[in-house]
């Protein structure tokens, strides 16, 4: 988690029926795995994403790779917060 990051970003969030469908399956990716420095980092560049698309090997981090480039910036860590929101409620 990069609450800096978020801190540093605006603290932008825009919640949309995307963002919804997509925070659960963010919190539930492996945060040490082929996506660390997206859902561990936030590093929330298109180039970030990408090459964590090249690395994934589940379809579901794939999948989840080709939701956070079809989202604006300000959807993508409305996405990371809702799943900390998640995360700390278990």
């Amino acid at each position: 988690m990069c609450i800096d990051c978020w801190d540093e970003a605006g603290r932008p969030w825009l919640r949309t029926e995307k963002v919804d469908a997509w925070a659960s399956r963010f919190a539930e990716t492996d945060r040490f795995g082929p996506l660390h420095i997206v859902v561990e980092d936030w590093n929330f560049d298109d180039e970030d994403i990408l090459f964590c698309r090249k690395a994934a090997v589940q379809q579901d981090d794939i999948d989840l790779c080709d939701a956070l480039l079809s989202m604006s910036l300000a959807e993508r860590y409305t996405v990371a917060m809702m799943a900390e929101e998640a995360l700390a409620e278990q």
